[in-house]
């Protein structure tokens, strides 16, 4: 959750655009496609709504992704807090990129920051 949803360099929109890009980034692949679901809490002012959506289009546009599709819901008043963005991102393996288990040897490092498998709750 994102709160507020404007601050010093940014807004969720630019971090849901961003964290996305991202994930397809580190996966290898250069982010293309952008999804984006929004739960509007009743109420919402249409200038919140207006700005975070032009901030999603330029915050995309810099960076070479299409948002292809999206969803919007309305939930009444107390039901979500302003304003969340669901987003999902597509992107491309460059050609001379070949990776993947089967690029692994004998005597190759693998790198592993923090607990594998674990997102949220209880871990140790």
């Amino acid at each position: 959750m994102i709160d507020p949803l404007f601050f010093p360099g940014g807004d969720i929109g630019k971090l849901a655009v961003c964290g996305t890009a991202n994930d397809v980034a580190i996966s290898g692949a250069i982010p293309r496609y952008l999804s984006c679901g929004f739960i509007l809490e009743e109420g919402l002012p249409m200038e919140t709504l207006a700005a975070v959506v032009s901030s999603m289009a330029h915050t995309a546009r810099e960076a070479g992704i299409a948002i292809v599709t999206g969803d919007t819901k309305v939930v009444q008043r107390g039901a979500a807090d302003k304003l969340f963005i669901n987003t999902a991102g597509m992107g491309a393996i460059p050609a001379d990129i070949h990776w993947g288990a089967q690029q692994l040897a004998v005597g190759d490092v693998l790198l592993v920051s923090g607990t594998l498998g674990c997102h949220g709750g209880d871990h140790p």
